[in-house]
């Protein structure tokens, strides 16, 4: 792999891929922001219009970075490494999600919404938790959980699990149909 000896990129909370109007990355931030936590957002914007808004709105806000730009597959996996938590925040998702899918592969935390098609991808796994879309609350209570350390101190130290491949298998069905 590409990079594979390049140090992880370190962030607390990690929206990551398209930035588009779904992903629910301005109810992150502000979730980040009240939580006082720090989020990266990396990814190209395919809306100029959403963008150019949300852009204006994260770049006033003290604990976001956002980098919008397409970035390569050993900078995904860069940043991945370096996340304590990837947040797949979806106001509306009917699919699975290849970033919920490399995040359990390589035993991240992550934080979703609620949507039957993430709960079925995720699983049995324990590296996981739930959140209604918008319930900013929740999302806060979720980010600043102590769930998150325990699932670092006791998480297996291989990570080919059962749920990796089902969220994987999952995946690839959802793409090939």
């Amino acid at each position: 792999l590409v990079g594979a000896d390049l140090p992880p990129i370190p962030t607390d909370f990690l929206c990551i891929g398209e930035i588009r109007s779904n992903k629910g990355i301005e109810y992150s931030a502000e979730a980040a922001d009240r939580a006082n936590v720090h989020l990266t957002v990396v990814g190209k914007s395919t809306d100029s219009a959403y963008a150019g808004e949300l852009l204006k709105d994260l770049t006033q806000r003290p604990t976001v970075t956002i980098e919008d730009a397409f970035i390569s597959a050993s900078e995904f996996g860069r940043y991945l490494a370096g996340a304590r938590v990837i947040l797949a925040t979806y106001s509306h998702f009917s699919a699975q999600s290849g970033v919920v899918a490399r995040a359990i592969a390589t035993g991240r935390a992550v934080i979703c919404s609620d949507h039957p098609s993430l709960r079925e991808q995720m699983g049995d796994y324990r590296g996981g938790r739930f959140v209604r879309y918008g319930d900013v609350s929740g999302l806060i209570t979720l980010m600043q959980g102590s769930w998150i350390d325990e699932w670092y101190d006791s998480r297996p130290t291989t990570i080919g699990s059962e749920s990796a491949e089902r969220a994987w298998n999952a995946y690839a069905l959802a793409l090939l149909g």
